[in-house]
């Protein structure tokens, strides 16, 4: 018996919660074959659904009073309510990036309508993860957004909002320019066949051959003593990752990090040697859009890792997505790319900054070759834009740049980066780039 889309992702869920290895997925089977007639299983079955189930109730979202609250004061129901809202209604890369976020002020729409995270730096408001809510009340929470701001004369801007968002936006006021692009995989259509991804197979097929073993961690069902084991391997692969890039560090609002803490939503994918258990790379993966689209955020590898690990591991998870019956993979933003053409409306001089940037700030940040890399699972690339009330100026690409933390760079990184350039400079002027 077949069972539906829904079905399928719902499944998923389960095997996440429950902690059945992922193995060779097979979605030809009832529900109740998935739990093995196993009581513990089919209770979780009957609570998991990911078309409409969730921790918050109507009644308690109707109960919420609109208010604003920094990320240090928020209240444990606040915390859930921002998580859940972030798997349900999250439509950016960043929206789960929201949850467990620290400098940030949330807004509470009135009657759990929706949450707003924002950045302030001086006058200028930014909201990061974009609106988590129903997009039916997004209108009347971006009028009453921009009453407050205008109420305590204040800029507010989105980042990373999509074409949708974007023209909401500017129907309300909003002048926007593009930032970047967010590259989508739609699961539906991809089968990993053909010349297309003859590249990606051959990355899974060497790493495999290496003795490379996939797997996902289902690490709610780890014993306090192994979590701390595991943790502590996966840190010393965050920050040998970290130290080799030219930031040093991640960056701010834009970027995920594993801080030696998952929350149960999250997912966790490891790429392992078979005949030593060495992790060589992980994945953490964050849900969106109610489980229909999970976003791969977070991906570290150590430095003498099995070449193409990363690329193993991205394609691995998402012929294990789709086997669940996902939608699609997000593969993030990549930022400064494609920005060139003028939009109406928008600001020259940030249009150039931002042009500038991708062209002749590489070392600093890699735009180019992030947008060749993801460009192999053949994604959709979507633009992403800045939008500013009531206009956008290029003291806003100033605000992205150094709250993110564009510019905070260690020297020694960035021209051993340099170096890396000039002796590829034949393969990348091969790269995928502006033209696509």
């Amino acid at each position: 018996m077949s069972i539906s889309a829904t079905e399928a992702v719902r499944t998923g869920f389960v095997r996440h919660l429950a902690g059945i290895s992922p193995g060779d997925v097979n979605t030809e089977f009832p529900t109740a074959e998935v739990a093995g007639g196993s009581p513990e299983l089919l209770a979780i079955l009957s609570l998991v659904d990911v078309s409409s189930a969730s921790p918050v109730s109507e009644e308690s979202a109707a109960q919420v009073a609109a208010c604003w609250v920094s990320s240090d004061e928020l209240t444990l129901s606040q915390k859930e309510m921002v998580e859940d809202y972030a798997r349900r209604f999250g439509t950016q890369y960043d929206s789960f990036l929201t949850v467990n976020a620290s400098h940030r002020t949330y807004y509470f729409a009135e009657n759990g309508r929706g949450i707003v995270s924002f950045v302030r730096r001086g006058r200028r408001v930014g909201c990061f993860g974009g609106i988590m809510g129903p997009q039916e009340h997004w209108p009347a929470i971006i009028s009453e957004l921009i009453s407050t701001a205008k109420q305590s004369q204040l800029q507010l801007g989105f980042f990373a909002a999509d074409e949708s968002l974007t023209e909401l936006l500017k129907s309300q006021g909003f002048r926007a320019n593009k930032f970047g692009e967010g590259a989508i995989v739609d699961l539906t259509q991809t089968d990993w066949k053909g010349r297309r991804y003859e590249w990606v197979r051959r990355q899974t097929s060497f790493c495999q051959r290496q003795g490379l073993e996939f797997a996902e961690c289902c690490f709610t069902q780890l014993s306090p003593a192994e979590w701390q084991q595991l943790s502590a391997e996966l840190l010393e692969i965050e920050n040998q990752f970290l130290s080799e890039r030219s930031h040093g560090s991640r960056l701010r609002h834009v970027v995920g990090e594993f801080a030696g803490h998952l929350t149960p939503s999250q997912r966790l994918f490891v790429a392992r040697k078979a005949d030593t258990g060495v992790i060589e790379a992980f994945v953490i993966c964050n849900p969106a859009l109610n489980g229909t689209r999970w976003v791969l955020e977070c991906f570290r590898r150590r430095p003498d890792a099995t070449r193409g690990v990363i690329s193993y591991i991205l394609h691995q998870i998402m012929v294990l997505l789709k086997a669940e019956g996902v939608a699609e993979a997000d593969l993030c933003m990549v930022p400064f790319v494609n920005c060139e053409k003028p939009l109406e409306k928008d600001h020259w001089l940030s249009r150039k900054t931002i042009s500038f940037i991708a062209k002749h700030l590489n070392w600093i940040y890699d735009a180019q070759g992030l947008y060749h890399f993801k460009s192999r699972f053949r994604p959709d690339f979507r633009d992403l834009h800045v939008c500013v009330y009531p206009g956008i100026n290029v003291g806003w690409i100033q605000y992205i740049v150094a709250e993110c933390g564009f510019l905070n760079i260690r020297v020694g990184n960035v021209v051993r980066q340099i170096f890396r350039h000039l002796s590829k400079r034949r393969e990348r002027a091969n790269m995928a780039g502006a033209d696509h």
